[in-house]
């Protein structure tokens, strides 16, 4: 009876928690997004203020998603100016809002998951607290140093934040398919894949296509990223000779019906981004630039800018580099951090639009997954592992380094 009672407790101080975070969440994007959309040349302005009357000018629905393809985040904005009829700058915060709100529960999901399944000691509490961290994390920078390392939570950016809360779930979803693709009896760390994946694909496909609908570039970079690992394996398994190449195979074969109708959206948001002008003209196309032509641009120190960005991910990856490259979640996100750093590196697009560096998007997402996994590995450690000396100290640098990034974040909102 009395722990009974107690559970009750928990479960309501639980809950009461959760709200205090999103409800913190919800106040600071909403003072963010207002300051944003006052300033002229914002990613805010510019989508409310210019896309969003465009969007509505055009004769037919079709004339109007040419205009603005990645159209989630306008969608929800305008169900709020239009038929809930409040203001246009407030519809736009309340959006932001809405899918900041579900990033965090996004997170919140996979690290609660997490623990329960590895059996860690980290509470509830501490749970909700990572997840609002890895909400507002930002790259550590200084005012001297001319880096200019680019986030993995670009707050200034709705469509990237629209996306961000599909993204994540996509992630750990496909860590989670493979597991179970390569053991029947892997029971899942985030999602309950032991009875089979075909409502799994189905999920897939859903998640990944509203990422798409979002901001494709998490798309962009996460699909060569799937096909990159599960070719690898598929050779593999090849050489090894023990008849299980071609059980894989049609593993691949359902991953590729899960990513076609994603293929699809994409292929036809760059015909209207690319051939009928997408959201602000200027024509343009695809094309291979010299290594890192457009990075250089912005930053006189690549290397360093990346450091920056990922110092807590790169020191955990030192830390327990082994991990990283046997377990699902760590060999997915280097290889997405692989991709999308090639992407930044080499793809562009001509003319005007060169020095947009659109494709820096893909990586921003990498980062953010080398984040999520990295704190998930810290968790583990953390509970795991003998509580040496040496072992404290090191696991104190690397929560040092995690608040220095989550500091940064708050300091961007506040």
């Amino acid at each position: 009876m009395n722990a009974g009672v107690f559970d009750m407790k928990k479960e309501k101080t639980d809950v009461f928690f959760l709200i205090l975070f999103l409800t913190v969440l919800a106040h600071l994007t909403y003072v963010f997004v207002m300051k944003e959309l006052a300033y002229q040349f914002s990613d805010y302005n510019g989508h409310v203020y210019v896309y969003l009357p465009n969007f509505l000018k055009r004769d037919t629905l079709l004339d109007a998603w040419k205009m603005v393809p990645y159209c989630a985040y306008h969608a929800v904005t305008l169900f709020f100016y239009k038929l809930a009829l409040i203001p246009l700058d407030v519809s736009a915060a309340y959006a932001a809002i809405l899918f900041a709100m579900f990033s965090y529960l996004a997170f919140y999901w996979i690290l609660q998951r997490f623990s329960v399944t590895a059996k860690l000691e980290n509470g509830s509490f501490k749970n909700m607290a990572l997840a609002f961290c890895l909400c507002i994390v930002q790259p550590l920078n200084g005012y001297w140093m001319d880096a200019a390392p680019y986030s993995m939570n670009p707050l200034y950016n709705p469509t990237y934040m629209c996306a961000r809360g599909f993204s994540i779930l996509c992630f750990f979803l496909i860590c989670d398919i493979f597991g179970r693709q390569k053991n029947e009896n892997y029971r899942g760390y985030f999602f309950r894949v032991e009875e089979g994946l075909t409502k799994h694909y189905v999920l897939l496909g859903i998640l990944l296509f509203f990422s798409a609908m979002a901001k494709p570039t998490f798309a962009e970079m996460l699909i060569p990223a799937v096909a990159f690992t599960m070719l690898a394996e598929w050779i593999f398994r090849i050489f090894r000779k023990n008849g299980t190449a071609k059980p894989y195979f049609q593993h691949c074969l359902f991953m590729l019906l899960c990513a076609l109708p994603t293929l699809l959206y994409i292929f036809l948001q760059f015909a209207a981004y690319f051939l009928f002008g997408g959201s602000y003209g200027d024509g343009g196309s695809l094309t291979i630039t010299k290594f890192l032509e457009v990075w250089c641009v912005y930053s006189q120190n690549v290397v360093l800018a990346l450091a920056l960005s990922l110092a807590f991910p790169l020191f955990m990856i030192l830390l327990d580099p082994a991990s990283f490259l046997t377990s699902e979640a760590g060999r997915l996100s280097l290889a997405c951090l692989l991709i999308s750093f090639l992407e930044a590196a080499f793809l562009g697009e001509s003319g005007p639009k060169l020095l947009h560096f659109d494709f820096i998007w893909p990586l921003m997402s990498a980062m953010l997954l080398l984040f999520t996994v990295s704190t998930l590995r810290l968790l583990s450690l953390e509970s795991h592992r003998a509580a040496t000396l040496s072992r404290r100290i090191l696991l104190g640098i690397a929560w040092f380094l995690f608040a220095l990034h989550a500091l940064a974040g708050l300091q961007i909102l506040l």
